[in-house]
């Protein structure tokens, strides 16, 4: 199956009949190229892409690129532009997009507008016209992700060591997951916790509309026991005798409450 292309169309000023400035052209392609990079390291740890200029004509700028990947890295290829393509429809859009992009890389993505209606008027990517509307929505989606303390349990999942020290949380909520960036001074301390349920403490970041946070950047981390290491109920078995006194055990509960 053929790898999936994705196309960029520019426009520049009318005073120049819409040709677009090598200048403005080449800090565009350097933008792209970044967006692209990080969208890459969200979909593969490994694959490293580079891209074709298969099509590039004036009369304003349409460019075509085709991604260039080995057979191993052929998916990773396709993932990356499929990811790159809903990124910017879903910011135009005003809709949600994929919570292990961080502010920093919102950022990136903003930058592909920022010269809209000055020295470019018109920019598409991937199929979708960049409006005002997607440096607005990029800057709420921004301001959405303050920061706060707090801890988050679950169960630690997938390692990125790539260009990131990242690892994937998933807590006992179906279809839910935290990103959770780390200090290279906690990673064997995250290694040996792979697989464990923990608990990690640090800032947690949240989208506007969701209750629980798409992010931490941890601080310090505890893992818990496994389940077989837990004390049964029968070894609790007598641990309060001669503790309750004349107390009935109901009396004892409620004073239990009271403290």
């Amino acid at each position: 199956m053929p790898l999936p292309k994705l196309t960029v169309r520019l426009s520049g000023e009318q005073a120049a009949a819409g040709d677009v400035i090598f200048g403005d052209f080449r800090d565009f392609c350097t933008k792209l190229a970044s967006c692209l990079r990080k969208t890459e390291r969200l979909v593969s740890a490994s694959a490293s892409l580079r891209y074709l200029i298969s099509d590039l004509r004036r009369g304003s700028v349409l460019m075509t690129l085709d991604p260039i990947a080995s057979e191993e890295n052929e998916e990773a290829a396709s993932d990356t532009i499929r990811l790159f393509a809903d990124t910017i429809r879903n910011i135009e859009n005003g809709n949600r997009i994929d919570a292990r992009f961080t502010s920093e890389d919102l950022q990136e993505f903003r930058d592909l507008a920022k010269p809209l209606g000055s020295r470019l008027q018109f920019i598409e990517v991937a199929g979708t016209e960049l409006t005002k509307r997607f440096v607005t929505n990029v800057d709420k989606m921004i301001a959405a992700s303050i920061p706060s303390d707090g801890t988050v349990t679950g169960r630690l999942m997938k390692l990125n060591f790539y260009n990131r020290h990242e690892f994937t949380l998933i807590p006992p909520i179906s279809g839910y997951v935290v990103v959770c960036s780390f200090p290279e001074s906690m990673a064997k301390q995250v290694i040996a916790a792979v697989l464990h349920t923990v608990t990690v403490s640090g800032a947690l970041t949240f989208k506007a509309d969701s209750p629980f946070p798409e992010r931490v950047q941890v601080k310090s981390i505890r893992v818990h026991p496994p389940d077989d290491e837990l004390p049964q109920l029968e070894a609790l078995r007598g641990i309060l005798r001669g503790r309750i006194g004349k107390k009935t055990a109901t009396e004892f509960i409620k004073s239990i409450r009271d403290e």
